[in-house]
C-alpha cells in the first residue's frame, strides 16, 4: 500500500519559548523563543551562521527561518542534529526512525497519501506544531514504520506571534518592535488626510516612541506632533547607553497656520524688493 504519514505534535509555551517545553538539550535551542528572538540572539547562542535571505544555517543541522523583522518564525532541524525532547524521546537524524517517533507519541495521527518512500506522523503536546518527515530505502514490498529513517523536523508555533496592539476608529498603538519582554509601553499613530486631489487617510506617529536594536536594547526615543519629531530626542548606543540628546523643533507643515506664515514671508519678501 503506498502511504504517507504526517506527525505534528504541540508544545504549549509561554511567549513560544523552547526553554519550558521542547527540548532538554539540544544546542541552546532551548534559549530561543518564536515571535521575539532575532538574528542577533540566534548568534548570540549558536554562534555565527550563514544568513541567506530569511535563514540562518548552521552547520549542526539547525536551520531558523525569520520573518521580514528578523524575528524568528520557525526552525528546519536536519542531519546531522541530535537532541532529546522534554518527553525523554532522543533523536538523531538519519539513524532514528519514524516506529520510535510512533512510540513516543502514541497519540499520533496517520495521513494517507499516495508516496511510500516517504512519509511523516502527527500528533498534539502542548503549542508547538512539529512535522517528523522520514524516508526509506525500500521502493517495493511491504514498509514498515522501522524502515524509515528520520530525515527532518518542521517546528513553529500553533498560534503566531503578533505585536500587542490596540486600535481605534482615528488611531491605534502597538508594541515597540524588538522591545523587551518586560516592555509596557506602545508607539502610536493616528490617520491624517494627505492632502490634494488623490489625498488620502494614513497613519503618522504621534506622541512618545521608543525604537529598539535587534539585541533590545533602546536605540531612540522621543516625542513626535503628527509626524514630526519635537522636542528632546534621546539616542542610544548598541548597548543603551545614553550617547546624544538633540532638540527638535516641529513646524506643522500641514496646518493653515503654517501656510499663512509662508505667505507672510513671500510678502515681506517681496515688498522688500519693491522698494529697493
Amino acid at each position: 500500500m503506498l502511504f504517507k504519514y504526517i506527525l505534528i505534535f504541540h508544545l504549549l509555551i509561554y511567549h513560544y519559548s523552547f526553554s519550558q517545553n521542547c527540548f532538554q538539550d539540544a544546542w541552546g535551542l532551548e534559549k530561543l523563543k518564536f515571535g521575539y528572538s532575532t538574528t542577533y540572539d540566534a548568534e548570540q547562542v549558536l554562534g555565527k551562521g550563514f544568513l541567506t535571505f530569511n535563514t540562518l544555517r548552521y552547520d549542526n543541522g539547525i536551520s531558523l527561518i525569520f520573518n521580514e523583522n528578523q524575528i524568528l518564525e520557525s526552525l528546519i532541524l536536519t542531519k546531522p542534529f541530535k537532541g532529546s525532547f522534554r518527553n525523554g524521546f532522543h533523536i538523531i537524524l538519519d539513524s532514528s526512525n519514524i516506529e520510535e517517533v510512533a512510540q513516543s507519541f502514541p497519540d499520533h495521527v496517520a495521513d494517507l497519501t499516495h508516496n511510500a518512500q516517504h512519509c511523516s506522523l502527527k500528533t498534539s503536546l502542548d503549542s508547538f506544531n512539529i512535522e517528523f518527515q522520514a524516508s526509506s530505502i525500500k521502493i517495493s514490498g511491504i514498509i514498515e514504520y522501522k524502515d524509515y529513517s528520520l530525515q527532518k523536523i518542521n517546528i513553529s508555533p500553533k498560534v503566531h506571534y503578533f505585536l500587542e496592539k490596540k486600535e481605534r476608529e482615528d488611531s491605534y498603538c502597538e508594541a515597540p518592535l524588538y522591545a523587551p519582554e518586560n516592555e509596557t509601553h506602545l508607539n502610536c499613530w493616528v490617520f491624517e488626510y494627505s492632502g490634494g486631489l488623490m489625498g488620502h487617510l494614513e497613519p503618522v506617529e504621534q506622541g512618545i516612541h521608543k525604537y529598539y536594536r535587534l539585541n533590545h536594547k533602546l536605540e531612540s526615543e522621543g516625542n513626535f506632533n503628527r509626524g514630526e519629531r519635537t522636542g528632546i530626542w534621546k539616542y542610544y548606543d548598541d548597548n543603551g547607553k545614553l550617547i546624544n540628546t538633540k532638540e527638535h523643533f516641529n513646524f506643522p507643515a500641514n496646518s493653515l497656520f503654517f501656510s499663512l506664515f509662508l505667505i507672510s514671508l513671500f510678502l515681506i519678501f517681496y515688498i522688500s524688493l519693491k522698494k529697493s
